[in-house]
């Protein structure tokens, strides 16, 4: 497996075809795909404004996926909280979330 980090317009295209989510100017993404290249989990990123930014996901995260999404976060773009999207019925990536400390919102 590998992550896909320079090919943001494939990654928002599988995301559309995925759930019909669109994503407009400026967001980054990445991504992790197969040996064969099929993707299994992507990361979309916007709204930043320096402190928080909107993060939606889809697909099976492996323990990589999870540790360069969360560094790209609070590493990479040294935000203080990141306000995550999912599918309310997704309970898999939301008891992730709250074993990571997160708090549910909405």
């Amino acid at each position: 497996m590998r992550f896909v980090i320079d090919e943001r317009e494939r990654l928002a295209d599988w995301m559309f075809h995925r759930h019909g989510w669109l994503f407009h100017e400026p967001y980054t993404a990445i991504g992790q795909e197969t040996d064969d290249g099929r993707l299994i989990c992507v990361s979309v990123f916007n709204n930043y404004n320096g402190i928080d930014i909107e993060w939606t996901s889809s697909g099976r995260y492996t323990r990589g996926m999870w540790r360069v999404t969360l560094d790209y976060i609070f590493e990479t773009n040294g935000c203080r909280r990141a306000t995550m999207r999912c599918r309310p019925t997704n309970l898999q990536v939301i008891k992730s979330l709250i074993h990571l400390g997160a708090r549910l919102e909405g």
